[in-house]
This record gives C-alpha cells, sequence and structure tokens, in this order.
C-alpha cells in the first residue's frame, strides 16, 4: 500500500474513534454497537500495521 491508503485508513481510524466515543457518552446503552466499532478500529490497525 502507499502513503495515500495509509492515510485513508488513519482517516478512517479517527472517524470510528469519534463515533465510538459519543456512544460511549451517550445516556444510552449501545454496548453491542461499541463492541462492533472497536472490532473495525482493531481491524483498521492491523490493516496500517501490515502497510509497513
Amino acid at each position: 500500500m502507499n502513503s495515500d491508503d495509509r492515510f485513508e485508513i488513519l482517516n478512517e481510524i479517527d472517524s470510528w474513534e469519534k463515533e465510538l466515543k459519543k456512544l460511549k457518552n451517550s445516556d444510552e446503552d449501545e454496548a453491542e454497537q461499541i463492541r462492533e466499532i472497536e472490532e473495525r478500529i482493531s481491524d483498521l490497525y492491523e490493516a496500517l500495521a501490515d502497510c509497513e
């Protein structure tokens, strides 16, 4: 992957982390959604590590 791919992955991680923060600060129980987003973020970090 090139630097554009890494930049895109980092932007996606940032977006998901912002969404995760909103959910964690929410008054509603969003445990399932939080787990799914945490898995996506983990997968993206793995993809980023594979780029290097």
